[in-house]
């Protein structure tokens, strides 16, 4: 999540001003924000800064639904997974909750609804979200190169963690070593709305070695072997 809201703000041009002290607060991670991954996986932002109009920008999507109360808004997203059979079990709701400061509303917190502890290490999103502060983004590609030689790889998940988060796959290579899957948010229009990602395995088809993802026009791509992730925008 912070990685596609820094980049796409940043490489959009617009909205410097938020994207520069939401930066900031990576600088100082743990007095800004608070991570829990239990049954639920929720951010909160103790100084919000990101508006409900850059979460739509970002998501290319309005909500599902949202309801507004007094001096909170939130946001309801579902991210449904793309299955020969229609499973509600394995759709991803997440609640956005806003905070109406200065006449505007800011992101105050972000829950995905769904137990992904086999699938989120801490170690592995603590690690991301304190060197987030450290990125550099190339405005003339469009793109922000992240450095994973630091990263423990031994705490990435495994091929049998990512497929009880996520259930059996779209599709697969005829080995089994790469595999494919794609959602797509509830209510949205599918010809633009849709994710498209692949994981590729070592031949003990265990280990990961790399991870594609598109959606919309933003594209990341993470090689564990090389230790290095690419985010670009491609328009």
């Amino acid at each position: 999540m912070t990685a596609v809201v820094f980049i796409v703000l940043t490489l959009s041009g617009c909205l410097l001003t938020r994207v520069s002290t939401f930066k900031t607060q990576l600088c100082d991670y743990p007095n800004n924000f608070d991570l829990r991954i239990d049954e639920v996986v929720q951010v909160s932002m103790y100084n919000p800064v990101l508006l409900d109009t850059d979460v739509v920008f970002i998501a290319g999507a309005e909500p599902f639904e949202q309801n507004k109360a007094d001096d909170t808004l939130e946001m309801h997203y579902v991210i449904e997974k793309q299955q020969i059979h229609t499973d509600p079990s394995s759709d991803i709701p997440i609640h956005l909750r806003f905070r109406r400061l200065d006449g505007k509303y800011r992101l105050e917190q972000g829950q995905v609804n769904k137990d992904l502890r086999a699938l989120l290490n801490p170690a592995i999103v603590e690690y991301y979200l304190s060197n987030s502060c450290a990125i550099q983004p190339n405005l003339w590609r469009r793109s922000v190169e992240i450095d994973l030689s630091g990263l423990d790889k031994s705490k990435l998940p495994r091929r049998s963690n990512i497929l009880e988060a996520l259930g059996p796959p779209l599709t697969a290579s005829s080995n089994g070593h790469m595999i494919v899957y794609e959602f797509r948010l509830k209510g949205a229009d599918p010809d633009t709305s849709t994710s498209r990602t692949a994981i590729w395995f070592d031949p003990t088809d265990d280990q990961v070695l790399r991870v594609s993802t598109r959606y919309m026009y933003y594209e990341v791509e993470a090689d564990f072997v090389a230790a290095k992730a690419v985010m670009k925008i491609t328009l």
